[in-house]
Parts: structure tokens; sequence; C-alpha cells
């Protein structure tokens, strides 16, 4: 029953992609792997570290290919890296700025762990282009210490990136930035640290037309979140009244309560699972993404949840023991020889 309530239901590319890649970076068996099917057979072996490529063909979402791979990356037995072509910044994932500057710092600043995604073309709807590089300098040597993310603490500084790709998308970049800018100086008047930076990206690099805006919130215990826009052909907004959206979106998630933002909560979760020890996280609001993530969990690792409610803050406690999972159990018995290349695309 994969994706079996979207429309259209089964794998899309960027599915079908991550799941082929996984199957080549753990040695293992696949069967049904086909656009559009809703059952697949997939028994992994062991995790290899290498270099692999990746390419939707379509405008296929990069960000979930970084959420399927990047685990077995961690826990591969040698260092790794990843090129993933398609869509950097479309509709229904998340945008690539979010995973560089608020999922990649969450990971660094609570788990430790480092890892470089490095953008070199962006690709956008219909023909995506897209071409990000994701490199782990150092897989993991031990399980992942567990996650307490609980004092959300005071939001010290705000970081705001956007970009396009030139032409009509280019004029109102200044005015999108400026409104964005202006909004968050208007709701918090005490921080005076307002992080600005805009790109437009050269013609020659893109398929299709599009900007965007990142705007994070840091706080002072190491907290971030983040909300995104964009638009493209098919949504086009003025840059002024896009700043101003980006702004309300990243308010609301402030005013949730949580320590995380409701895209990048659900995305934290399997790393609480495979930690050792118990995790716990602050969230403002329950997602489905959330909940679907948590069933899925519970369902490969018999891991249990726990989300308490607490009624004084409107927030939730997400809480479980991990299993602790170890780089030793996940590469295991493997044959011997250098690091394995590998690249995959789907089927047309």
């Amino acid at each position: 029953n994969i994706r079996s309530t979207r429309t259209p239901p089964g794998l899309r590319p960027q599915h079908l992609t991550g799941v082929r890649v996984i199957n080549q970076m753990c040695g293992g068996r696949l069967t049904g792997d086909e656009i559009g099917t809703s059952e697949v057979t997939f028994i992994p072996s062991y995790f290899m570290g290498g270099n692999f490529t990746a390419d939707t063909t379509t405008a296929g979402s990069i960000t979930l290919l970084i959420q399927i791979t990047l685990p077995c990356m961690l826990f591969a037995p040698r260092h790794g890296t990843l090129v993933l072509k398609g869509g950097t910044d479309v509709q229904l994932a998340p945008p690539l700025d979010e995973i560089r500057f608020v999922f990649s710092e969450l990971m660094r600043q609570w788990f430790g762990v480092e890892f470089g995604v490095h953008l070199r073309r962006r690709g956008f709807y219909p023909r995506g282009g897209g071409e990000v590089q994701v490199v782990v300098h150092r897989p993991l040597k031990e399980a992942l210490e567990p996650l307490c993310m609980l004092d959300r603490g005071d939001v010290c500084r705000f970081h705001i990136r956007a970009f396009s790709t030139g032409g009509k998308e280019a004029e109102d970049l200044t005015a999108m930035v400026e409104a964005c800018a202006q909004c968050l100086r208007n709701e918090y008047p005490q921080i005076h640290e307002v992080h600005t930076e805009t790109k437009v990206e050269s013609p020659d690099l893109v398929l299709d037309s599009a900007s965007g805006i990142t705007v994070v919130a840091e706080t002072t215990t190491g907290c971030r979140f983040g909300a995104s826009r964009f638009r493209d052909k098919r949504c086009w907004l003025p840059g002024a009244d896009l700043g101003c959206e980006v702004a309300i979106k990243l308010f609301h998630e402030l005013d949730a309560g949580g320590c995380v933002d409701q895209w990048t909560q659900d995305q934290l979760l399997i790393f609480m699972c495979l930690a050792q020890g118990l995790s716990r996280l602050r969230v403002g609001r329950m997602t489905e993404h959330t909940e679907s993530a948590m069933e899925l969990a519970r369902a490969v690792t018999a891991v249990q949840w726990d989300v308490q409610p607490e009624e004084c803050s409107g927030t939730y406690i997400i809480s479980c023991e991990g299993v602790g999972l170890r780089p030793s159990q996940a590469y295991g018995s493997q044959p011997e020889g250098g690091a394995v290349v590998g690249v995959v695309g789907p089927s047309v």
C-alpha cells in the first residue's frame, strides 16, 4: 500500500530512485521496483561506503533522496559521497536550503553528526536538472548519542537567504528580502541580528525559472526553525508578498512553542530511534508526517514511542528508548575490496 492515498498512488521517480540507490548501498536484493508500484520486496545486506550517483531524470525531490540515504551513509564503514540529480526546490518537499541550514545544523548540534550538502546547481519543475553532492567525511564509530531537545530558549538571530534565476524572477529579489526583514523586525524589535544573503543563479546552469526564500531563526539553546516559500511558472507572486508570507510562516512555528519546526521534526525521529538511550523532543504540533514516521519506525525496529501533551505550554514531548544501533552491526561481514561506485536512475 505504498502511497496508496496519494494521487497518483505508488512510487514516483524520486522514491524509486531512492529505493534503488539504497539497494546498491546495502548490497541488497530488490524486486518489484517500478514507477507506480505499491509493493516492493527489499532484502538488505551489509552497508558499504563508496561513491554513488542517483538521478531521478525528472524534477523529483533531491531532499527526499537525502532523507532516504543519509542514515545508510552515516553507518557505512568508510567515507562516502553521493551525487543526487533532480529538483532542489519543488512543491510538497523540503527545499534544499532548509536541509542545508536547518536540518544539517541540528544534526551537528544535537547528534554530533557532520555531513556536507554542496549545491552544484538548482533544479525546478518541470525539467529538474539540479545537482547536489552529499559528503560524509567521518562515518559513525559508535552509536548515536540520544537527543534531549526540550528547552527552546529565546530567539537571538535570523538568517534570510533568497535566490532567483535571473530575468523577471530577479527583478524584485531585493524587495522580497527587505519585506521579510521588515516583518521580522516588526515582530521581534529586540533582535538586531538579521543577516541577509541573495544570489542570482546563472541562466546557463538552470533549465527552468524560479525564485525562493528561506528564513531561519536561531535560539539561545541551539534550536533552529526554518520556513520557506518559492515561486515558479505555476505560481508567481510579487517578491514583497513572498517575503512577508515566509516571515508569517516562521512566526507560526515559533508561536507553537516547540523546539523544532513542523517540517523538520519528522526527519529527526529516525535518528532518535537509532540512538543509544532515551531521546526526548518537544514539538509544537503533531503532524501526519510525524505520526507516519513513528509508526514506520515502530514496525521496523519495535521501538516504543511515548507522546505526552503538556497542557501548560500546548506542546507535546515525543520520547523513545533508542535501539542503540552500532556501525559494526550495520555493516557486519562484507566482501573485501575498495570503495563501491554506483549509478542509479529510474526506468523510463
